[in-house]
């Protein structure tokens, strides 16, 4: 499953710009992000609670494994977007 990574990214791009708390600027940048892969997701066909499972997931490994400024050089790293988003594919069907 190949969600569209880009529009999961855009969430990072447009909250960039946020001013704001750290604290407060990571929660709107979760939300975001959740909501953009959600819409991307669900729009290219994947089912609904898929998306969101997979979604939660990879804002989870985003939020944990990257600060700010990593977080949006995720926008010109394609492969690294797809590699969080597969890996949560698979932790999500594991668990079934």
């Amino acid at each position: 499953m190949k969600m569209q990574r880009y529009i999961i990214v855009l969430a990072a791009v447009s909250l960039a710009a946020c001013g704001g708390s750290q604290e407060s600027g990571d929660t709107e940048f979760r939300k975001s992000f959740v909501s953009e892969c959600n819409k991307g997701a669900t729009g290219s066909g994947v089912e609904a609670e898929l998306a969101s499972k997979v979604c939660d997931c990879s804002a989870d490994i985003v939020m944990k494994e990257y600060d700010q400024t990593e977080r949006l050089l995720l926008n010109g790293r394609p492969q690294e977007v797809d590699r969080i988003l597969d890996r949560c594919l698979e932790q999500v069907k594991a668990k079934g």
